[in-house]
């Protein structure tokens, strides 16, 4: 028989050790090496490269030294403030190690040792006593089978990623966490080589303590993160990361989701990656809906979105401007568009009136091609546009898409000039090769985001209209008068519904269901089955009786 799961601290409580876990005065690695082909080695490499200003100390009783830092025999003998220690030794030492981090008030521990829940039944049996152990030290855990975390902006790499051999940490605003290691480092390569930036990234792995329903709390409440990005290969509480959902919303900090294991192969990948069961898609679909989180294909489109909800915040609604110098472009940027289920805005007539002024008189107004305009008119002609759509009501995005023109590099000059001073989200696409890497540049040095092809932006312009807050569509199926169903409530309460007051409950809801009466004698039930006109089943309803086959 299972041991119970021992019972979580509070949410407030784990935020609160969330926030000195992850801003830490001081840092062990237990298990640190001079070889940094190990865990222990490459985690304190990467710990002295980054330039990380707290206490960094080696735990290794057979050394006195490791990588030119005194080396102690346990995190008890350092005597020197400790908030979290990475434990890169085997399983079986792990319990050891949490025990004497305990004895030296450290607040949490990084267990990135793997042979866990992962591994089967003895697996999951290892890990309730790991957090057991842990519970009995007074510390909390963040893995076991991670990857560790990081926090660009104390330059901060408490992690063993070979992705983290880069010349500094992308700090930011986007916070994420992820159940992947590999899906952390390949974000933290990408946020690197595009100028976006991390609050903090935070592995996970099997969850055993410390869940990624946790670290979205934190990074709501953390004033450095405007938005929060997960990975997620299974949630181990529904209500509670609903709960979390709702909380993101609150604060105006777009939730960004990746979920893996929608199909069977996925699922079973999942399960053997980090013990997660993969769950309902579709549930998790209805809560993103109600929340207005965002549910993305992959890691990269999701930090592509994250960068631009970043820096511009969610749009004031979802209508989009589409510009270009390009005629072809624009037509097959409307069709993308559309096809994507994403709409046009509506262009007043005073914007009308203005961009006659421009352009002749029968040019399409949106998407507009801002091309082909003589050369004294050239730039008015490319950047007055952006200011129009920037100052009408009904544009919630503005979308430039930089086709191959002259003075490309002036004119990106000034639209990311307009782009900073209106406040509106304009989402750039660079869609030409490296002939328009000066162009990206540009965007680059101005921090203006860009998309490097039209099926990112796409996702980018998807993502921005669904964080923009709505009242949940379940709103507009719920009854106005609910008397019909309130008088079951006490058995509702009781767990004894009939199956026919079950099933009033769903309808309330909004649930198509069949028909069905209740007949109460035989000439009704005949009478009833002769309407219905087809098959029809007849079952027991009885508040005493749960299961025909119990009365025979």
């Amino acid at each position: 028989m299972k041991e119970a799961k021992p019972v979580e601290p509070s949410t407030e409580h784990t935020v609160d050790d969330l926030r000195v876990i992850l801003n830490p005065r001081g840092v062990a690695i237990v298990g640190a090496t001079d070889d940094t082909s190990k865990f222990g080695g490459r985690a304190l490499s990467h710990l002295r490269r980054h330039g990380f200003s707290g206490g960094i100390y080696p735990v290794n009783p057979r050394r006195e030294e490791i990588q030119g830092l005194p080396c102690f025999p346990s995190v008890a003998a350092i005597g020197q403030p400790v908030d979290v220690a990475l434990l890169a030794v085997p399983a079986a030492y792990i319990a050891a190690a949490i025990a004497d981090c305990g004895t030296a008030g450290v607040r949490g521990c990084v267990v990135v040792t793997s042979g866990f829940a992962e591994e089967g039944a003895e697996g999951s049996e290892r890990q309730q006593e790991l957090v057991a152990a842990a519970r009995k030290a007074g510390v909390r855990l963040i893995g076991p089978n991670c990857l560790g975390f990081i926090n660009p902006v104390l330059k901060l790499a408490l992690s063993s990623s070979v992705a983290l051999a880069l010349e500094s940490l992308p700090a930011g605003s986007i916070g994420l966490v992820t159940q992947s290691g590999s899906v952390m480092a390949s974000m933290l390569s990408h946020a690197s080589d595009e100028g976006g930036g991390l609050s903090a990234c935070v592995t996970v792995g099997n969850q055993a303590d410390i869940d990624l329903c946790d670290l979205i709390d934190y990074f709501v409440d953390d004033p450095v993160t405007r938005v929060v990005c997960a990975y997620l290969e299974g949630v181990p509480d529904g209500a509670k990361f609903a709960r979390s959902a709702a909380r993101c919303k609150a604060a105006g900090k777009p939730l960004l989701i990746v979920k893996a294991g929608r199909t069977e192969a996925g699922a079973a990948i999942t399960q053997s990656h980090t013990a997660s069961l993969a769950g309902s898609y579709e549930v998790l679909e209805a809560v993103c809906r109600r929340h207005c989180a965002v549910l993305m294909d992959d890691p990269e489109n999701m930090l592509k979105a994250a960068e631009f909800l970043a820096a511009y915040g969610v749009p004031p609604g979802d209508g989009i401007a589409v510009m270009t110098p390009s005629g072809g472009t624009a037509a097959i940027v409307g069709d993308r568009l559309s096809a994507a289920g994403l709409r046009l805005a509506e262009i007043s007539a005073g914007a009308r009136a203005d961009f006659h002024g421009i352009f002749p008189s029968g040019r399409h107004l949106n998407p507009l091609d801002v091309g082909g305009m003589p050369g004294e008119r050239m730039m008015e002609a490319a950047v007055r546009p952006l200011e129009i759509f920037s100052q009408e009501s009904d544009v919630g995005v503005v979308c430039v898409v930089i086709a191959t023109s002259p003075a490309l590099e002036r004119k990106t000059v000034e639209w990311a000039a307009v782009a900073q001073q209106s406040g509106k989200p304009v989402v750039f696409v660079v869609t030409p090769g490296s002939v328009l890497d000066p162009v990206r540049t540009v965007l680059r040095d101005k921090g203006r985001p860009y998309c490097d092809t039209m099926d990112q932006a796409v996702s980018v312009l998807r993502a921005m209209a669904t964080a923009i807050a709505r009242e949940p569509d379940e709103v507009a199926h719920r009854p106005d008068d609910l008397r019909g169903v309130a008088g079951f409530a006490g058995a509702l309460a009781s767990g004894q519904l009939l199956e026919s007051e079950a099933k009033s409950l769903l309808a309330a809801a909004g649930i198509p269901l069949l028909g069905e009466t209740i007949a109460t004698d035989v000439e009704e039930a005949l009478r009833f089955g002769q309407e219905i006109d087809g098959p029809v089943v007849m079952k027991i309803a009885s508040r005493d009786i749960v299961h025909k086959s119990d009365i025979g």
